[in-house]
């Protein structure tokens, strides 16, 4: 019968665990950064009517136009501050978990419980407000006909992705409770 050494062995756990969020955490902010690198437009001026505002778009009047432009230009703003922050938050976490001691990783990573998740949620709100933002951009620059279509796709996209997130997420449950079961 083998000895195994408990220090070695937490060190060992300690050493995947921290492979395993710094990936994470390195896709995170890899993520953010392109996402912000596509939605951040300093002049701000990505939608162009050609001069025209009644009658080109779902919106048909220039106010309506005006309008809309103004919160895509917002939800732009939106769209870079959560991919900002989910950058930053992803290599702060990044670097501390560096800074932790092997052995102690799991229990660095139990104490900051929900501090955890920062970086993907701001990875989150980041895509949700860039997918807005180029709704609205489609919105102001389509024809009508055209945006419906594309509206449609969108939601038939986000529909897929969405069932698949939820049996990607129950399965990793019943697998994870199955090998607890096991152990």
């Amino acid at each position: 019968m083998a000895v195994v050494d408990v220090d070695e062995h937490n060190a060992d756990a300690g050493e995947e665990i921290t492979d395993s969020l710094n990936q994470a955490y390195g896709t995170v902010a890899l993520v953010c950064a392109l996402v912000v690198a596509f939605a951040y437009d300093i002049g701000g001026e990505s939608v162009d009517l050609g001069g025209e505002c009644e009658d080109v778009n779902i919106w048909q009047e220039c106010d309506s136009c005006e309008i809309v432009i103004n919160v895509y230009k917002l939800t732009n703003y939106i769209c870079a501050f959560f991919s900002t922050m989910g950058c930053l938050s992803a290599v702060a976490m990044i670097i501390n978990l560096a800074a932790v001691d092997k052995q102690k990783v799991a229990q660095y990573v139990h104490s900051m419980r929900r501090l955890c998740t920062v970086p993907a949620t701001m990875m989150t709100g980041s895509l949700f407000s860039f997918a807005i933002a180029v709704l609205l951009q489609a919105s102001l620059t389509m024809k009508t006909a055209y945006f419906v279509v594309g509206l449609i796709l969108f939601t038939l996209i986000v529909s897929v992705y969405a069932v698949f997130g939820m049996v990607a997420k129950s399965r990793s449950m019943a697998f994870r409770t199955k090998l607890t079961m096991n152990l």
